[in-house]
């Protein structure tokens, strides 16, 4: 994979392989949009950070009764926002495993203006680090 500038602000990766020579020519530091990997098929990795601004509903989690300041402080799960700016996937990376559920359901609660790329609504990935301490 190789990181790709989208609009001038946002560093992301296309999951698909790209010519030298087509990322050399692309001085202006937009996505490339290739016939093998459309903004319709591709998924892009997006931080959590840039995707801070799309974030319109946010639901904290509720954790079990004496566990909410165990692991360290955080908790990382990678998810998916399909092209709707609703999470689709859920994995967790890492984490206390009894927090992992509720960290979870909550981040299947939370919702973003939907990711473009040339106006058409793509796929996102990202990592959320998400505090145990309430």
């Amino acid at each position: 994979m190789l990181p790709v500038r989208l609009a001038c602000t946002a560093l992301v990766l296309l999951s698909s392989s790209l010519d030298p020579q087509q990322i050399a020519a692309n001085k202006a530091g937009d996505a490339l949009i290739l016939p093998s990997a459309t903004p319709a098929q591709a998924t892009l990795s997006v931080s959590q950070r840039t995707l801070q601004n799309h974030l319109v509903h946010l639901v904290k989690p509720v954790f079990p009764a004496g566990t909410a300041n165990q692991g360290g402080g955080f908790i990382l799960l990678r998810a998916t926002l399909g092209r709707d700016g609703r999470i689709v996937r859920v994995e967790p990376i890492s984490g206390p495993a009894e927090l992992l559920p509720a960290a979870a359901a909550a981040l299947e609660r939370w919702r973003y203006l939907p990711w473009k790329v040339n106006g058409v609504p793509a796929e996102v990935e990202t990592v959320i680090a998400m505090s145990t301490f309430q």
